[in-house]
């Protein structure tokens, strides 16, 4: 059995190895053992922290093999954007020439000092990759969401990784922010995770048309990573939709969707657990969640009684740390085609 649950300090070793088998582009996973202790701390520190409207909590989450205590995955989420730091973005719009009547893409820089909820920091091993388990990883945060809705804004975005080759050249960056800004793209990851406050410096203060770019760099705007598609597939099948805004550094789409639109909180429904059972095996139906603060999520079977109350399995029961009386939230696992 496996489930979701908040990021403990004792977890860090794994999330460390995490971080070293990642591959390029992955900035909420860094290769430093000090940064990743602090956010370990910064989500402790969300999660036990009583909330009214979002603010600066980051929420880390690990995917863990009840049977064997492995660590799988990780996913997170941010509260609220840009409260420390601004986030810089291009949007992609059409101009059309005066003369020739011809539309041309351009790219307008622009800034956000505030922003909504982001989701982030997904990355589920290599052996993980299998039970439909990067689908748990992905889905468990809108859960939490739902549960704990004051914590979060009126919308949610990702900003997913853009195209990098198997050599792990970023095209984006080679033909546009290193002209400003020599460096490797790894190295400018290290900057970000530092501060971001050098971003304007690189960027340019006038739009820029698209044609001006090598083919190979317009062929990346708004691309994702190829190890990103089937998490760009999901959230698109959960009512996300591309803003028309793109990374600055590595051209990768940002999606976005109304928080009480995104259809796992939409479809989230509440019970009160009546009975407790002992069930040899279970399908895997629904995703099913606790309401507690101690959040945990894992997949099992909901059985319907009167009066809104449920029984669930024992271990379900057991995973989740609830018992008889508690509420549970609940969703329907979406089809292997979703």
């Amino acid at each position: 059995m496996y489930i979701i649950r908040p990021i403990r300090e004792a977890d860090l070793d794994a999330y460390e190895e995490f971080s070293k088998t990642s591959s390029l582009g992955l900035i909420n996973l860094p290769h430093n053992r000090a940064i990743l202790k602090d956010k370990i701390k910064s989500s402790i520190t969300a999660f036990n922290t009583p909330v009214l409207k979002p603010y600066l909590e980051n929420y880390t989450f690990v995917l863990e093999n009840r049977a064997t205590g492995e660590l799988g995955g990780t996913c997170g989420i941010a509260s609220r954007m840009g409260v420390s730091e601004p986030h810089y973005y291009y949007k992609l719009e059409t101009v059309v020439n005066e003369l020739t009547k011809r539309e041309m893409q351009i790219l307008t820089p622009v800034c956000y000092p505030i922003g909504p909820t982001e989701i982030c920091a997904l990355y589920l091993k290599p052996d993980f990759r299998k039970e439909g388990l990067g689908k748990l990883l992905s889905l468990c945060r809108f859960l939490f969401i739902a549960c704990h809705r004051e914590r979060f804004e009126e919308e949610v975005v990702a900003e997913m990784r853009g195209y990098i080759t198997e050599e792990s050249v970023v095209p984006f960056w080679e033909a546009l922010g290193k002209k400003f800004l020599n460096i490797s793209y790894h190295k400018l990851c290290e900057m970000e995770l530092e501060s971001r406050s050098f971003i304007p410096s690189i960027l340019p203060r006038w739009p820029l048309y698209t044609a001006l770019l090598p083919p190979e760099a317009q062929a990346c705007i708004g691309k994702t990573h190829d190890k990103t598609v089937p998490a760009l597939k999901l959230l698109y099948n959960q009512g996300f939709t591309f803003t028309g805004e793109i990374d600055p550094f590595d051209g990768g789409p940002k999606i976005s969707c109304k928080t009480n639109e995104i259809k796992t909180i939409q479809e989230c429904r509440t019970s009160i657990v009546d009975k407790i059972e002992s069930i040899s095996h279970q399908s895997r139906q629904y995703l099913i969640s606790n309401k507690m603060i101690d959040f945990r999520v894992c997949y099992g079977d909901v059985h319907f009684l009167e009066n809104n109350l449920v029984s669930i399995s024992s271990d379900t029961a057991e995973n989740l740390n609830i018992h008889v009386g508690d509420s549970i939230s609940y969703v329907k696992v979406p089809s292997l085609k979703e």
